[in-house]
């Protein structure tokens, strides 16, 4: 960030490391990987990106033994959930 910053103000942008950037975005986004994970995963250190990601299996544990099922009455414009 401190490289983009100077290159802003000093008027002499890393142009190559810009484009490089775009090129890497491009390739992410075509493979249908989110883009948020991806900077998370890259940007973040190993620690807490593995944090993260037991977070994340543990919700997916919990949501996959907890799942209710509710059934439901369909009524003329109206949800009328039965017990």
């Amino acid at each position: 960030m401190a490289t983009v910053i100077s290159g802003i103000l000093n008027q002499r942008l890393p142009w190559r490391l810009v484009l490089m950037g775009v090129a890497l975005v491009i390739a992410v986004e075509i493979l249908g990987v989110r883009s948020l994970a991806f900077a998370t995963g890259s940007y973040l250190p190993l620690g807490t990106t593995a944090a993260m990601f037991a977070g994340g299996l543990v919700r997916s544990l919990v949501d996959a033994t907890t799942k209710k099922k509710t059934k439901v009455k369909l009524a003329p414009a109206l949800c009328i959930p039965v017990d």
